[in-house]
């Protein structure tokens, strides 16, 4: 991997796009999409506004690539990219002859607001192979797709200077659809698997809000 982060379109996110990944019949399909998602996010071309040029913010991967990187199976990457397309997150170059499609993620532009999440702390190894953690996460549980969720969240709401975010139970309900008695569960999650730090020393009763930092940005 050639940096330790990676760039997250923000917009969608703080427009409570992630509201939109639903859990009950949808559970599936929407932990299959936010790790295609990421798995796009942490292999798309990401240059600076100087180098960047009409592939930035793309990734040309093959469903056999797209499943031993995020362990999504073969049969739900068609029906998780379609999830995406319809959201507005990506859209797909198909592949001419015996190329592969490429995936542009939207909102990617130079001008557009973005926040980040670490390569190093999600491949959790040296190998960029496989995305470890998402082989840790199941499309069966919904705290698993909640802290996919508020991996995502967080990643955009961190000033990136220090890697953290300061935020209450309510905010991140409102902007994810994380029920508030599901949030400390999703919170575990991303504790268990090292991806953020939570200092509730300035917690309030009233506000409710604590700092979490990403961790491996730097």
């Amino acid at each position: 991997m050639s940096t330790r982060w990676s760039r997250v379109p923000a917009r969608w996110i703080w427009d409570a796009g992630l509201c939109d990944f639903k859990s009950g019949k949808s559970l599936g399909q929407s932990v299959s999409a936010l790790k295609l998602y990421v798995g796009i996010l942490l292999t798309a071309q990401n240059d600076n506004a100087t180098n960047s040029g009409e592939l930035q913010g793309s990734s040309q991967l093959s469903y056999n690539r797209l499943t031993e990187l995020t362990d999504v199976s073969r049969a739900m990457i068609r029906p998780a990219i379609s999830t995406l397309e319809s959201m507005q997150l990506l859209s797909t170059a198909p592949g001419v002859g015996q190329q592969v499609n490429r995936y542009f993620l939207l909102g990617y532009g130079s001008q557009d607001s973005w926040g980040k999440i670490s390569n190093t702390r999600l491949y959790d190894s040296a190998s960029s192979k496989k995305i470890d953690v998402l082989y840790k996460l199941s499309s069966r549980r919904k705290t698993d797709l909640n802290a996919l969720k508020l991996y995502l969240y967080l990643g955009c709401l961190i000033n990136k200077n220090t890697g953290v975010a300061e935020v209450g139970y309510k905010t991140i309900n409102e902007k994810t659809g994380i029920l508030n008695s599901d949030i400390s569960g999703a919170i575990s999650m991303l504790l268990e698997h090292k991806l953020v730090s939570v200092d509730r020393s300035n917690n309030s009763v009233r506000s409710g809000a604590n700092k979490y930092k990403v961790l491996g940005l730097k």
